[in-house]
């Protein structure tokens, strides 16, 4: 009986990428991702597949183990195969951190809010304002800090770049 020869690969954005060999007379296939322990949280569920590849979304959670299962349908039954994949819990301290996207500023009479989207891998942010540091952390999606005492009719700058423990990013 043919394999599927599953291989799953983790790739540099933190998305695991499941390939396989072609089963003769397959007709689909179908490949789910859960996340491993007491709780099973599906992560991906593609029920009518006709490819040998299929990739997750990326910036998966660190400290974690996935599962993928794959079932080849053919006329003559079905052919299985597993398998998992550990994210370590370092593994998005050591990539290069991107720079937080969707940044924007919206100013009010004597301050401005400055809001960005969370990094993959960033514990920490820095907004340069107007040549002072302010240091941010959050861990909702978007991020955003208030100003406070600015000068109307005042011009000023600001870049923003994500850090954690190992890294900092670019502005």
């Amino acid at each position: 009986m043919e394999q599927l020869n599953l291989k799953l690969k983790l790739n540099d954005n933190g998305s695991i990428t499941a390939t396989w060999s072609p089963i003769t007379g397959a007709t689909r296939y179908h490949a789910y991702m859960y996340k491993s322990g007491s709780e099973k949280y599906i992560v991906y569920n593609e029920k009518n597949l006709h490819t040998t590849s299929y990739t997750s979304k990326a910036g998966l959670e660190a400290n974690r183990s996935y599962e993928v299962v794959l079932v080849a349908y053919t006329s003559k039954g079905t052919v299985s195969d597993g398998g998992k994949v550990l994210i370590l819990s370092d593994f998005y301290i050591n990539k290069t951190l991107a720079v937080p996207r969707n940044i924007k500023a919206v100013p009010a009479v004597t301050s401005v809010t400055i809001s960005f989207d969370k990094v993959t891998g960033a514990s920490s942010y820095e907004i340069y304002f107007n040549g002072t540091v302010h240091t941010v952390t959050a861990s909702t999606a978007t991020i955003s800090k208030t100003i406070n005492g600015l000068k109307q009719q005042t011009s000023y700058t600001y870049a923003v770049r994500a850090k954690n423990v190992n890294r900092t990013g670019a502005y």
